[in-house]
């Protein structure tokens, strides 16, 4: 991927210890969320992952170089308004579209960019929101470690489940799996360090107005209660924008997000509509006819683009992100 000039600071003195853990990259996007099945049984002993999965991405794009200047982009807001309304015309009303310009850009464009929308793996980004303000609170240490049990494991995407109960792994390394890997075990593991309520309240304070957390991941008999896990196209703009100009908590904490974003392991959607070596730091979210990417574009003038699809099947759906990307891209780059 092409690199960006922004050097991004320091994680801290912990230094990555060994290599991508097996089968973080190998593991597709975020899949129809099904269970598996599959129980893993307790080993006795206990294995500690410290690794971060997200570094050396992170590594790769900041020691990049270029103009990162702002720019006026207020002329171009009608003409990509146009192009997203004129992609998007045969599924009006199924798609939400989100694309906002970033450190001081006023370029804003959006199609019902409110509308709650079953969340599907973007509740991620909240939960992540959560933890970071609750480190910054010193309510909890990123370096406190979770040791899973058979009960822990649950399907759909992520490595996890496969590496066994009894693996050991910090609050931060879950993070880079819940977001990078899209790992659902890592999740509900941090959902019950965190709680519900701590993510709800967390997603009030930074303005997400149509986010809640309802259910776990792969918590079907949540899901036969009608509990479900909402966004916006809005509420995901507006957690990456606070990433992409350091205000997630604070400049720390964003290069972390950062990180994961840009280790993120499915690439289909929106990186199908930039040119390659253009990095994207971005989350996916799929289940049955749901399918979302939003992302921070790191364009010679960096900009925050959500594309939210619901009612659409998933493989239309994901050409139908990559035609957005790919439309919005050529507007502003124009």
């Amino acid at each position: 991927m092409g690199n960006v000039g922004m050097a991004a600071r320091p994680f801290g003195s912990v230094l990555v210890a060994g290599a991508l853990c097996v089968g973080l990259f190998g593991c597709g996007g975020q899949q129809a969320q099904e269970p598996s099945g599959a129980e893993s049984s307790q080993t006795s002993e206990v294995v500690i992952y410290d690794e971060r999965p997200y570094q050396e991405a992170l590594d790769a794009w900041a020691s990049g170089s270029g103009d990162t200047t702002p720019h006026d982009d207020s002329q171009k807001s009608q003409e990509i308004q146009q192009a997203i309304e004129s992609v998007i015309a045969p599924y009006k009303g199924s798609v939400s579209v989100v694309v906002s310009g970033v450190n001081g850009s006023d370029l804003e464009c959006a199609v019902d960019a409110e509308v709650p929308r079953t969340s599907a793996s973007m509740i991620k980004l909240a939960i992540l929101a959560t933890l970071f303000d609750a480190a910054d609170s010193g309510t909890l240490s990123l370096d406190e470690t979770v040791t899973t049990t058979s009960t822990d494991m649950v399907g759909g995407t992520g490595s996890i489940q496969s590496m066994g109960a009894g693996s050991a792994f910090t609050l931060e390394e879950l993070a880079g799996y819940m977001i990078s890997d899209s790992d659902n075990t890592a999740t509900n593991l941090l959902i019950d360090r965190l709680g519900m309520d701590a993510v709800n309240t967390e997603a009030d304070k930074i303005g997400l107005d149509q986010t809640v957390l309802e259910r776990k991941m792969m918590d079907e008999d949540a899901m036969a209660a009608g509990q479900e896990n909402y966004t916006s196209a809005e509420d995901v703009a507006t957690v990456l924008r606070l990433v992409a100009e350091g205000r997630l908590t604070n400049q720390q904490y964003s290069d972390m997000a950062k990180g994961y974003l840009l280790a993120q392991s499915d690439v289909d959607g929106l990186l199908d509509g930039v040119p390659e070596g253009v990095d994207v730091a971005h989350k996916t979210g799929t289940l049955t006819n749901v399918e979302h990417d939003g992302g921070i574009v790191y364009a010679d003038e960096p900009y925050v683009i959500v594309v939210m699809t619901e009612g659409v099947p998933n493989d239309e759906a994901t050409t139908l992100i990559g035609d957005v990307s790919a439309a919005v891209y050529e507007a502003i780059t124009a």
